[in-house]
């Protein structure tokens, strides 16, 4: 996720729901979750310099964070210290909660656009191993998986990949309905439900995922931005 804007884009929507429209954001995660009835747990960041942060936080990445509230998790990261690359530094997460024992890692959009990633190294100077990893995750996993929707491909097979070794978590996805608008430059971005919907169904077509394995692992929330 990019830095945060001046009152636009996806960080600042989900700032600003975890911050002024708390009950809000966790009664549309309940609800789309089912059946929940504890209390959220939400991981913080750790701070960085704001010379190199403009929010003076650093973004969660890997799974290491997790080792002081969630014990078991250490043995998954000593596992994955064999992979060539560094898996712990693989991915970094937009929000991170807990609830009912099982983690939440929470991806937010504000605009169809950023449903693909852009991702120009095709997973990198490790693409042959992350395809790999991916393919031990889920078997219709192709090539494709390194590219426009590489970013969703890498955090489903990690999850995937959790899950395996015992513990319990999904992806939460997170769209801002009418969540992106640049006053400044006077840009408006299509951020409609609809919009939304025909990217994800193409990222899953792309991905060869049928709705059954994506709802076992992803739970997508659609959010109106300004109601």
């Amino acid at each position: 996720m990019a830095q945060i804007g001046y009152g636009y884009g996806s960080e600042f929507q989900l700032l600003r729901f975890l911050g002024h429209h708390r009950n809000n954001l966790e009664e549309a995660i309940r609800k789309a979750i089912g059946n929940s009835h504890g209390s959220f747990y939400w991981f913080d960041f750790d701070f960085a310099d704001r010379e190199k942060m403009i929010s003076g936080d650093s973004e969660m990445c890997g799974l290491s964070f997790l080792i002081k509230d969630i014990p078991k998790i250490s043995g998954v990261c000593d596992k994955i210290k064999n992979y060539p690359w560094n898996f712990d530094r693989w991915q970094y997460w937009d929000a991170v909660f807990l609830l009912d024992g099982v983690i939440y890692f929470v991806e937010a959009k504000a605009h169809k656009d950023e449903i693909k990633s852009g991702n120009k190294k095709h997973g990198g100077t490790h693409s042959k191993e992350i395809l790999e990893f991916m393919k031990s995750q889920f078997s219709c996993a192709t090539e494709e998986w390194l590219k426009d929707y590489y970013q969703f491909a890498n955090r489903l097979s990690t999850v995937s990949f959790l899950n395996r070794s015992g513990i319990s978590c999904k992806l939460v996805n997170i769209y801002f309905v009418d969540g992106y608008y640049d006053r400044e430059h006077s840009i408006n971005k299509d951020t409609s439900e609809s919009s939304f919907r025909t990217e994800i169904n193409q990222e899953l077509k792309t991905l060869g995922i049928d709705e059954e394995e994506k709802d076992k692992y992803v739970i997508v929330i659609f959010i109106d931005a300004n109601p």
